[in-house]
């Protein structure tokens, strides 16, 4: 900030001060002896004007502040009309949004209050669709790896379509459940009972799947370098793997507490519904309050803080001046024989240089309130 303000050294000041209070001068013109001369003492123990030099100083203090005043109010120029302008478009569209039905507001509010709520649960680690497309592939494919085994033994082809088909469907299902059930943190005795339940079948499953292999490679005329039971625990942790890993993947899309978020869900797209077909220019009204209330916030900060800014500056440019003045009559006064304080320095300095009143408080009045509270 540019300003064409003048100051004084501290060391100026007090030698100004004792140069003032002493009760002498220097006197060389004409040359004589001695080469000084009385006099009073500036300002007079009985006088309560200031002294000259210290009228100068409170002088210079109020031009320096005057200076600085007409500084905010120059730049206050530019930031008062994109205030009242951002002001009267926010009350604008408060008043439009409010002049709609008490059911286009409810629709708003609720819209608000749902998707906040809705949107507070943690994203999904995957879109839905393909959780389902990696899920249903390794379903399969563990379906056609044990059809490819049976096939291998020879046994007739409806069996084995039998046997892929209850791995298809019976370990992804037991798997899902599963995941689901061990993901909750509330878990009622259905969920309990489902994770024994799932648990169970696959074990049951994989165990009499696993009698019928080694049942099939006895009686086959295959010849593989492994013993039955080797075989069957080969495919029982196989299949076990397979399980683990879609219990894994079901974890992780499953949510903590699922009844809380359909719930959230479909309060949510029933709000939106609900909102949309009140009125399509409901949400477009909505918006741009919102957009209007963060342009007049950005313009309310933006005011607020340039006038923090030239105010700050204004009480250090005060205090600066008070110091002035201070060290002036310390410096006055140590020079005095006579140690009676002036009756003017008697007055507080901080009394003495007032800050302008557009610095002290800051007017949020738009030309257009008056018209408005009149009506």
């Amino acid at each position: 900030m540019a300003r064409g303000i003048k100051y004084y050294s501290i060391r100026e000041v007090k030698r100004q001060g004792k140069k003032d209070g002493r009760n002498w001068r220097w006197k060389f013109m004409p040359p004589s002896w001695p080469f000084w001369e009385s006099k009073e003492p500036d300002p007079p123990v009985h006088q309560k004007e200031h002294s000259q030099y210290e009228a100068k100083l409170i002088s210079i203090a109020h031009e320096n502040l005057e200076k600085i005043g007409s500084e905010w109010a120059k730049e206050d120029e530019k930031l008062m009309p994109e205030y009242c302008n951002a002001k009267a478009e926010k009350e604008r569209l408060e008043e439009k949004i409010s002049t709609e039905t008490n059911e286009h507001k409810d629709a708003i509010l609720a819209h608000e209050t749902t998707k906040r709520v809705f949107f507070n649960f943690p994203p999904r680690w995957i879109p839905l669709f393909l959780y389902w497309l990696i899920f249903i592939a390794i379903g399969c494919g563990e379906g056609y790896f044990n059809y490819f085994v049976f096939q291998m033994f020879g046994e007739e082809e409806w069996k084995t379509y039998i046997m892929a088909g209850a791995i298809i469907l019976l370990i992804p299902l037991a798997a899902e459940i599963l995941g689901h059930s061990i993901k909750k943190e509330m878990k009622t005795n259905t969920d309990k009972s489902g994770i024994l339940i799932s648990l169970t079948i696959v074990i049951l499953l994989l165990i009499c799947l696993a009698v019928l292999r080694e049942a099939f490679f006895e009686a086959t005329q295959v010849k593989i370098k492994m013993t039955p039971t080797s075989l069957a625990l080969i495919l029982i942790v196989f299949n076990l793997a397979i399980f683990f890993i879609m219990t894994f993947l079901s974890y992780l899309e499953a949510r903590k507490n699922p009844e809380d978020y359909r719930k959230a869900k479909k309060a949510y797209h029933e709000a939106l519904k609900n909102l949309k077909e009140r009125g399509e220019d409901v949400e477009k009204i909505a918006e741009e309050l919102a957009e209007a209330e963060e342009k007049f916030n950005n313009a309310h900060s933006k005011r607020e803080s340039g006038f923090e800014g030239y105010s700050h500056l204004a009480e250090a440019e005060r205090d600066s001046w008070v110091s002035y003045i201070r060290t002036y009559r310390h410096g006055n006064m140590s020079a005095r024989k006579e140690k009676a304080l002036p009756e003017s320095f008697k007055v507080d300095p901080e009394t003495l240089i007032k800050i302008p009143d557009a610095l002290m408080n800051l007017d949020w009045e738009c030309p257009g309130d008056k018209e408005e509270s009149e009506k």
